[in-house]
């Protein structure tokens, strides 16, 4: 009986011990977050990454729009320069940097900007237009042509880069080729633009005029008095 008793008593208290060592290993861990950006796991400091909360992009974004369309720019650039550093993969951000870049006269930066969105988005047309304006105003016209001229091959009906298209050239005497980008214009249009008709009728004098000057030009004396 003694033995039975002894053998009771030394069973239960292994499975006491046992309980005991089970229910400390599904306690849970004590964590604390540190001011140096640890968190305390029982005692034991352990590293972890902080990271901060950007907020959301789409409101940001938006956020800073309205600066920029109340004509806050600096404050407007500030905030899409800091949305390109937390969110460095949407093109419009560039766009917008660029456009206000534009307006205070800094076209390396805007070209830079706009360089960045048609990395971002090659067939983004707006990032191709706005490119290729910044190149003609920074008297870079062969650039500036074919980057409208990329544009209209992702988009033959692109009606902006026809139109800029059809300005630069005809400023470069170049009349033939203006009025061709000219009549596509009204042609993607599918509307009525009188100021285009009316440039293409006044180029189209000045292109017979100029033949007609050729070739009187081109008439010997002998022939003019009739020797």
């Amino acid at each position: 009986m003694k033995l039975c008793a002894k053998l009771i008593m030394k069973n239960t208290s292994l499975v006491a011990f046992l309980a005991l060592l089970m229910l400390s290993a599904c306690a849970p861990q004590i964590t604390k977050e540190t001011d140096s950006g640890k968190t305390v796991v029982d005692g034991d400091d352990v590293e972890t990454e902080v990271v901060p909360d950007k907020g959301d992009p789409e409101a940001r974004f938006t956020a800073a729009l309205k600066k920029m369309k109340r004509g806050n720019l600096k404050e407007a650039r500030a905030d899409f320069f800091s949305l390109s550093q937390d969110f460095p993969e949407y093109p419009g951000t560039y766009i917008n940097l660029g456009i206000i870049h534009q307006k205070q006269n800094r076209r390396d930066q805007a070209i830079g900007s706009y360089s960045k969105a048609n990395k971002l988005d090659p067939k983004n047309l707006v990032a191709l237009n706005l490119l290729a304006q910044a190149f003609k105003e920074d008297s870079n016209f062969v650039r500036a042509e074919s980057t409208w001229k990329q544009a209209v091959d992702i988009d033959p009906g692109y009606t902006p880069a026809l139109l800029n298209l059809g300005l630069m050239l005809e400023s470069q005497n170049r009349n033939e080729e203006a009025i061709g980008f000219y009549q596509q214009y009204l042609t993607a249009l599918k509307g009525e633009d009188l100021r285009v008709k009316v440039w293409i009728a006044e180029l189209k004098e000045n292109i017979a005029a100029n033949s007609a000057v050729t070739v009187e030009s081109a008439v010997s004396p002998d022939a003019q008095t009739g020797q």
